[in-house]
């Protein structure tokens, strides 16, 4: 032990130990140290100066130096019972009140920091839920949206709760990643999930200096943990514990996952709004691009973006947004992420945003999109996940292929809109003023069908309360083609409007191989959720194929001429079909009156084929509609929607085969696993023979003939399609519908026109005909469609070459002013065929000399009878069963 003072109020008890005792007088010590004899110390002295130690060859007992301590503490004690009490100087300059304060800071100090680690200490024992293991953390699972994919590889939409979707690294651009260390977090590669210089920079000059620019000492870690794990309410206590948990959080992360991976885990959790998550999405909806393909800009404005969705964004707010866009491009140049030339030429690029809304109800084939939700809910009720569990069609990220052409889809909506518009424009003008409904009766009965009626009543509301609610004003939002408007209409107001629009129904599909190519179910999702595809309306002359193809196949031949004469059939309640253009006389072969769409003629075979065989072939190429079992469904009272129409025509361009319509084709897991798959193989075997050859290809020629010459020349006259086309309109009682079908052998198209209740209809043919109301937006669908040579596999494919057998049978003319005469044991037709300019000449039958329509009129009956005789038919019959035998 060292030297021992012997002033040391324990100076007797470490006596034992020193091996120096200094004695202290004035300026000098006198040193003593254990000397050879253990009972005696060598005295010395010391400098208090230099602390110079010179020891001598004095010499001092130690029980001298226990006697001299003894009389040292007896003097100190008498001196101070006699010295009069003195008060204690004291050293702080610190006012008693300050120096309690302080005092009490201390203690408040102390016990924050206790509750402040008890409150640490609660969070890790669970108070306030448990947190996220690592296990957990490494297997983190976010929603993801679940996309539909055409067949071209374009995403149509997507059903999410969280729009969502999920990409590596390698499909994110470097600038993104840039942009965000450098904005959020610019040590972000330097810290392990929680940055104290960030957390001391925010209690300096956030919290006591009020400094509010400085902005929060959250690390991308931290704010990830906040995405992946949202705050909860606790009360007053939300701040610090939400706060504790995510800095925990963000520490395990750190453990788990790598700098690189943290990113892009970020990058795929981060909100930009609008229900919008991470950044596919974000780069999608405000650029129209992938996320791999983003500019140094771009990037630097989503980026920007986080700070405030809804403060920049780029669309409401295009100042702020670009303001905080060359915030986060000079903090990355200051961060050496940008040259300063490069800075400055970003700096003058516009936003260059290319907005794309995305919902339920945009994009394109949204009413494909809702009944393909049924179709493949359906299909994952029976499978499930390896866990056991099932899978979810909004949170699962699955991958649903389709058949759908986003090209053609596209071009069929916007031929769709182009056409609505100037047609609704139209039917407005025509109905000016008046009530396209007919009678008030109808309008209240479809108000008192409407949904707020129905709730009126069942909250016990009367009929005269419900009927003044009605009249009362209230904001509201409608459908308008030029983009949903406010209006401050009262209900009634709301209910003629809409019983005034015009709707519309469009799907095309390729028989060959039963794909759906094109669905337009409407004309706004949002607004209205009826899918025109699958719903059945009178279908007009479009049915009118089936009754030839009935006639055909019951023995007649298509040269057979019939009288375009106005008949009243009294066994029918005097039922008198007329003509569309109330024009008549002459005769007109099958495919002429086909191609003309008389209605005297269909009315004429049914009468002869009977109502039955043709409701058969109906229902042998797919109409399962109801059909009245009444003559009457030769002019199409019968009822069919536009998709059972797509497999009538698609019967006629598969040469008499009906084709099986398929729209799903495959749906994969986020990671690619196959879940199902639907072949075009499976689906050939569900293909049917519906009619002979034959007479499919004597309905395709009349088809072909009313597109060159007929009811639907328009379509080579008004919008120049030169294409191989065949087609057909249709127009129901009072202009309520219009139809249209339009194919070839590669592309069939069937597109309905109408209001939303049968009642309400077109004044007029003039533009309430099919020809007028539907054709137009198959022409303009096939005129962009045209221009695109990706779909020329579709609009371009030719017919095939009429068997030449069958060539023969039509060759005649499809018009004449009267009916020619036919000779048993002549082979030919007569002589005046030939006949120019009402020239006078005779036929000579039997000896007998008669004028030509003396002749024509004989012989027209003749044909009748023999018309009637079973076994003309059945000798047909039987030549067709012989050349192409019977399915």
């Amino acid at each position: 032990m060292g030297p021992v003072c012997l002033q040391h109020p324990f100076a007797f008890f470490l006596l034992p130990l020193a091996t120096e005792v200094t004695l202290t007088r004035s300026s000098l010590s006198r040193m003593v140290s254990p000397s050879q004899n253990p009972s005696v110390y060598r005295l010395g002295v010391r400098n208090n100066t230099n602390a110079e130690f010179r020891p001598s060859n004095q010499v001092i007992s130690r029980k001298s130096i226990i006697s001299y301590l003894a009389e040292r503490s007896t003097l100190a004690t008498t001196q101070n019972m006699a010295r009069p009490a003195q008060k204690k100087k004291t050293t702080s300059r610190l006012s008693p009140r300050v120096r309690t304060a302080l005092r009490y800071a201390l203690y408040a100090g102390l016990t924050g920091l206790g509750l402040v680690l008890l409150l640490i200490a609660g969070i890790f024992w669970g108070w306030f839920g448990d947190l996220p293991t690592r296990n957990e953390l490494a297997h983190i699972r976010q929603h993801q949206a679940s996309e539909v994919l055409s067949s071209d590889g374009v995403i149509l939409g997507k059903y999410y709760l969280e729009n969502r979707v999920i990409v590596d690294n390698d499909r994110i651009s470097s600038w993104v990643t840039k942009a965000l260390v450098a904005t959020e977090d610019s040590r972000f590669f330097e810290h392990r999930g929680i940055d104290l210089r960030s957390l001391a920079r925010v209690f300096f000059r956030t919290f006591l200096g009020r400094d509010l620019s400085q902005g929060g000492g959250s690390t991308l870690s931290q704010q990830l943990a906040k995405n992946l794990y949202p705050r909860k309410d606790h009360g007053w206590l939300s701040i610090p514990v939400n706060k504790i948990r995510e800095m925990i959080v963000a520490l395990r992360l750190e453990k788990v996952y790598d700098k690189e991976d943290l990113l892009n885990l970020y990058l795929n959790t981060v909100p930009f709004g609008d229900n919008l998550y991470g950044i596919e999405v974000a780069s999608r909806r405000y650029f129209g691009k992938a996320a791999k393909d983003l500019e140094t800009q771009e990037a630097a404005l989503l980026v920007g973006m986080l700070k405030g969705n809804s403060l920049y964004h780029p669309v409401r707010n295009p100042k702020r947004a670009t303001e905080r866009r060359n915030t986060v491009l000079r903090r990355m140049q200051g961060r050496g992420d940008l040259t300063k030339a490069q800075l400055e030429a970003a700096h003058e690029l516009p936003l260059g945003i290319h907005y794309t809304r995305e919902s339920h109800s945009d994009g394109l084939a949204t009413y494909f999109r809702e009944r393909l939700r049924f179709e493949v809910d359906s299909i994952l009720q029976d499978l499930r996940k390896p866990d056991g569990t099932r899978y979810n069609l909004y949170t699962d990220g699955l991958r649903i292929k389709t058949t759908l052409n986003s090209r053609l889809q596209q071009y069929a909506e916007e031929a769709m809109k182009k056409h609505m518009v100037v047609l609704q424009s139209a039917f407005d003008r025509e109905w000016k003023g008046g009530k396209p409904w007919g009678s008030d009766a109808v309008l209240d009965h479809a108000m008192r069908n409407t949904e707020r009626w129905q709730k009126g009543k069942k909250k016990g509301l009367s009929d005269k309360e419900l009927e003044a609610m009605f009249r009362k004003k209230i904001s509201m939002q409608i459908f308008t083609w030029q983009g949903p408007a406010r209006r401050e209409w009262t209900p009634h107001d709301s209910l003629r409007y809409a019983l005034s629009l015009l709707h519309t129904g469009l799907v095309s599909g390729d028989p060959v191989e039963g794909r759906i190519l094109t669905w337009v179910g409407g004309i706004d999702q949002q607004f209205f959720q009826y899918d025109h595809v699958l719903a059945r309306r009178q279908v007009g002359s479009t049915f009118k194929p089936l009754v030839y193809a009935a006639a055909l196949e019951a023995g007649f031949m298509p040269c057979d001429y019939f009288d375009n004469q106005l008949v009243t059939y009294p066994d029918h309640q005097d039922w008198s079909p007329r003509n569309a253009s109330n024009e008549y006389g002459g005769v007109y072969s099958m495919a002429g009156a086909l191609s003309k769409s008389l209605n005297t003629v269909s009315a004429s075979l049914i009468m002869e084929t009977e109502v039955d065989p043709v409701i058969d072939m109906a229902r042998r190429c797919g109409l399962r509609g109801r059909i009245p079992e009444v003559p009457s469904i030769a002019l199409g009272t019968g009822e069919a929607s536009p998709m059972e129409l797509l497999s009538l025509f698609g019967t006629i361009a598969l040469d008499g085969i009906r084709p099986h319509w398929y729209w799903l084709e495959q749906i994969e897991t986020a990671s690619g696993d196959v879940l199902y798959t639907y072949t075009q193989e499976e689906n050939q075997a569900l293909y049917e023979r519906a009619m002979n050859p034959e007479t499919a290809i004597i309905l395709r020629s009349a088809l072909e003939m009313a597109v060159d010459s007929g009811t639907a020349r328009a379509l080579r006259l008004t919008y120049g399609l030169r294409s191989p086309l065949a087609g057909k309109t249709g127009t129901t009682q009072d202009q309520a519908d219009g139809w249209f079908a339009g194919f070839n052998p590669r592309l069939v198209t069937a597109v309905w026109v109408g209001a939303e209740l049968p009642v309400v209809h077109f004044k007029s043919l003039t533009i309430g005909s099919g020809g007028r109301s539907a054709m137009p937006i198959f022409a303009r669908m096939m005129q962009a469609a045209g221009k695109d040579k990706t779909l020329n596999e579709w609009t371009r494919s030719p017919f095939k070459p009429i068997p030449e057998y069958i060539a023969a049978s039509l060759d005649c003319p499809p018009y004449l002013e009267e009916a020619p005469v036919y000779v048993d044991d002549d082979p030919g037709l007569l002589e005046w065929l030939g006949l120019k300019d009402g020239e006078e000449q005779t036929a000579e039958v039997n000896g007998e000399k008669r004028s030509p329509s003396k002749a024509s009129e004989r012989i027209r009956k003749r044909n009748e009878r023999m018309k009637k005789k079973r076994e003309r038919k059945e000798n047909w019959k039987d030549f067709w069963d012989g050349v192409f035998g019977r399915d």
